[in-house]
């Protein structure tokens, strides 16, 4: 709310009650008063939405500038991205030259490799003030999710990135100190304070160019940079490295380690080895590709049979029931969707939706328990990821789960061998054109190998090491966060001595 300045005004308060009253805001005042000089003077945007002066935004704003420190548009060059037409989807090519950053790369600290796209030379050189340098920093500008910093690394270039971002350039500032400051509660908090819009909310240039950066010794920013860069960065390598060593030796096993799939388009069938068998007429149906691998697979020494084989349960998808929460709240049942997938095969928790107990209780036949495979059967085909949350859940429409016997095969490696080998034969079963789809009697036409258990325990071994290293790389990155932000919040000192505390339990020593 708007009104008088009075003298319980977050921003009436010296620096060493905010805390204090940070917790207070924490635990449910939502109202502030400002003054209507500060609203309509020292505004050069004249924003009189409450939004803007959320109490937590008055604290986090006060605890920022209480000591030295610069606006962000001071601090760095800010380039918009190209107008949203300058590249669509038409202008990717298959030549892994020239990467496109789409807002959806942009994840918190780094960019998303998973899924890159490229586009020609001709258009990459046309776009040359949109060229991105390693150590350059995006900030996603527009979407519900607005406000996500990732650094540019040396393998991500060269590349250009899209309307959905912000390119801030030449930071006076260690550049992984600032993205790990932008990703902190106090920077991510105030870029998104300057929210427009609600169908298609983000920030103007103007407002990220206002938020305020604190300034600390080189010697601090240093040792973010140790934490976010030596340590994080080498354990996210370790742990592709581990995830790639899982996957081939599944290849290997199946004799498709160097499988190419076949250039030819053209396949000659009978009538009866194809709609009687199949009941399929489409032709991309029989891609001589699909035959191939189909057959590699069924070549394995040990046999294969169909995925029904190796559940414990029927295969089912879910729905979208009423009353879901957008948010991940602790202590109720979630609810799942393919954007909580990611590309380790594991559930982003963040992305996790919310329900009722009431509602998990009215649609218990879709619940998911720990363990239980989860398959994307729309849009985006056979991503796959294995359900690790302790809390109850449920999928929505577009999501199968699948319960393994155990004895048969381990849900890790099944879900492996679905991203990696399934995923073709799952595409080749679906049907709809706007919107491909694998409706539960295809799906149950997938084949699997009988994997021997010694492969199995291998490969299960790569994966849970892999996946070990992911989650120590992000406690680093959680502890650069909090570092940044006690900082803030008492002294680069105190805060340093945190740090350092948290990596000895960790078992970690920055060089």
């Amino acid at each position: 709310q708007a009104g008088s300045l009075t003298n319980s005004s977050p921003m009436s308060l010296p620096h060493s009650k905010m805390l204090s009253v940070s917790q207070q805001l924490m635990d449910g005042l939502e109202a502030a008063a400002v003054s209507f000089h500060r609203v309509c003077y020292d505004n050069e945007e004249f924003r009189i939405d409450s939004e803007y002066y959320h109490p937590l935004h008055l604290v986090y704003e006060s605890l920022v500038t209480a000591n030295k420190h610069d606006r962000l548009g001071k601090l760095c060059n800010l380039i918009a991205g190209p107008f949203g037409s300058t590249v669509t989807t038409d202008n990717y090519v298959e030549d892994e030259e020239f990467r496109y950053i789409r807002g959806k790369d942009v994840q918190d600290f780094f960019l998303d490799d998973s899924d890159p796209v490229y586009v020609g030379r001709d258009l990459f050189d046309s776009l040359s003030q949109f060229h991105l340098k390693p150590l350059d920093i995006l900030v996603t500008v527009v979407g519900m999710n607005f406000g996500k910093t990732a650094l540019v690394l040396p393998k991500d270039c060269p590349a250009i990135f899209s309307c959905k971002s912000t390119l801030l350039k030449n930071s006076r500032v260690n550049p992984y100190f600032l993205v790990t400051y932008l990703s902190c509660k106090h920077g991510y908090r105030l870029i998104r304070r300057g929210r427009r819009g609600a169908a298609q909310p983000g920030i103007n240039l103007f407002d990220l160019k206002t938020v305020p950066v604190p300034i600390f010794s080189k010697t601090f920013q240093d040792h973010v940079e140790l934490i976010v860069n030596d340590c994080c960065q080498s354990l996210k390598e370790k742990s592709k490295e581990l995830y790639q060593q899982a996957e081939d030796l599944l290849l290997s096993e199946l004799g498709l380690q160097d499988w190419q799939p076949t250039e030819e388009t053209v396949a000659v069938k009978s009538f009866a080895e194809s709609f009687l068998s199949s009941g399929r007429l489409d032709a991309e149906y029989y891609q001589p590709k699909f035959d191939e691998l189909e057959k590699q697979v069924k070549s394995y020494s040990r046999g294969w049979v169909n995925i029904r084989n190796v559940l414990n349960q029927d295969i089912k998808n879910g729905t979208t029931p009423e009353g879901v929460i957008q948010e991940s709240i602790s202590n109720k049942p979630k609810f799942i969707r393919i954007e909580a997938f990611n590309q380790s095969l594991e559930i982003d928790k963040e992305s996790l939706y919310s329900i009722e107990e009431a509602t998990l209780k009215k649609y218990k036949s879709i619940s998911v328990s720990r363990d239980d495979v989860l398959v994307s059967i729309t849009g985006t085909i056979g991503n796959v990821a294995v359900y690790s949350v302790d809390d109850p859940a449920i999928i929505n429409q577009n999501v199968v789960k699948l319960t393994c016997n155990k004895n048969i095969i381990y849900p890790c490696v099944l879900a492996l061998y679905i991203k990696s080998i399934g995923r073709s034969l799952l595409i080749r079963q679906q049907t709809g054109n706007v919107q491909p789809y694998v409706n539960v009697p295809n799906f149950q036409n997938l084949i699997v190998p009988l994997l021997v258990k010694e492969v199995q325990d291998t490969v299960l071994s790569c994966l849970e090491k892999a996946s070990d290293r992911r989650a120590k790389s992000k406690q680093l990155l959680e502890i650069a966060k909090t570092g940044v932000e006690r900082a803030i919040e008492e002294d680069e000192e105190r805060a340093t001595v945190w740090i350092n505390e948290q990596l000895e339990d960790l078992g970690m020593e920055l060089t």
